[in-house]
């Protein structure tokens, strides 16, 4: 994939991490009660919000060449933190209302996907290598 469209595609799920999908509701007044009604239970939030930041990692490393090792995890943690703490924050803002707890354990879960993903680019640019020099 061109490193253009790997940035673009970047752009994308940053934006979809921060405004979910759920705040589309004014589009169609029944949208956000029927992905509630899909996601709201905690093992559908746990893994959306894990899914949502391994991929980020994974797009991030990617649209950017990034090597497996302490800058790439520096990068993705950082990324992590931008994206997780603006995602909480309109949350909040939307609800008029923060829950600590809730964001905290949010935080949690997305630094824990944001692992799981940097494990599988380390994965992926491994067998890339292993390809590439046989």
């Amino acid at each position: 994939m061109k490193l253009a469209l790997k940035r673009v595609l970047l752009v994308l799920w940053i934006a979809l991490a921060i405004y979910p999908i759920v705040g589309l509701g004014w589009l169609y007044p029944g949208l956000t009660r029927r992905l509630n009604d899909i996601f709201y239970s905690a093992t559908a939030h746990v893994l959306l919000h894990a899914a949502l930041f391994a991929g980020l990692v994974i797009i991030l490393l990617a649209a950017f060449n990034f090597k497996p090792g302490l800058g790439a995890v520096a990068v993705s943690f950082l990324a992590i933190l931008i994206v997780a703490g603006l995602q909480e924050w309109l949350q909040a803002l939307s609800q008029n209302f923060f829950p600590l707890f809730g964001a905290l354990y949010d935080l949690g879960v997305d630094f824990l996907g944001g692992v799981v993903g940097y494990g599988f680019y380390v994965i992926f640019h491994f067998f890339n290598d292993v390809e590439i020099s046989n």
